[in-house]
């Protein structure tokens, strides 16, 4: 009996030391990893635990906290993930994507100057950034600058003929400027891109609407 217990209780220890020595044998780059599966998963409260914990071994990096944000956008939580992106831009202040992804937020709550700094920023930063042409491209559809928003749009869709949401932004430009052949032009180009099976039916809508 007495050695039965025994044998029990070195089974717990070994347990209790595994579990610790699990724990701590992660390394940032282990949770950050695991938040990534889990955001492309759209498990968005998954992956902000797991960059909660890289964040916790390693505080200083603009790439954990910009991807925290994502999450938090993803959830709606605007000036939650704002926060995280104050906070990635801190660490480092060259961060394009940090600044795109700021402006992405302010643009729901409605600070629409400071999104359109945002993108200027991230597009100034770093001119490869085709979706932060596109971003300030439909921002500046949205304050009925139509020149501007063909513009950045156009520019976007140079870099990156596959983006289905740029052209799905360009058809919205085209609309306002009544040219409804272009829109429906870009409408199926951007239903031939995916975009009902990754971002809703917003563009069939639109379809049936203006492209019978």
């Amino acid at each position: 009996m007495i050695f039965k217990n025994i044998g029990k209780l070195l089974i717990c220890i070994g347990i209790i030391f595994f579990n610790s020595f699990y724990t701590f044998s992660q390394s940032p780059e282990d949770y950050y990893i695991r938040g990534n599966d889990k955001l492309s998963s759209k498990d968005f409260i998954g992956a902000i635990l797991e960059y909660d914990k890289a964040i916790e071994l390693f505080p200083a990096s603009a790439l954990y906290y910009t991807n925290r944000g994502l999450a938090k956008y993803n959830l709606k939580n605007y000036y939650d993930a704002i926060k995280d992106y104050n906070k990635a831009i801190e660490f480092d202040d060259k961060f394009g994507y940090a600044y795109n992804n700021r402006g992405l937020a302010k643009i729901e709550i409605l600070d629409y100057k400071g999104a359109l700094i945002d993108f200027s920023k991230a597009i100034e930063l770093d001119p490869s950034l085709e979706y932060a042409y596109n971003n300030r491209g439909y921002l500046k559809y949205k304050l009925n600058d139509y020149k501007g928003a063909l513009e950045d749009i156009n520019i976007s869709i140079r870099k990156k003929n596959d983006n289905s949401y740029a052209f799905k932004n360009r058809a919205l430009v085209y609309i306002k400027l009544n040219k409804i052949s272009d829109a429906c032009s870009d409408l199926k180009s951007a239903q031939n891109l995916g975009f009902t099976k990754r971002y809703g039916n917003e563009v069939d809508v639109l379809i049936n609407k203006y492209c019978k």
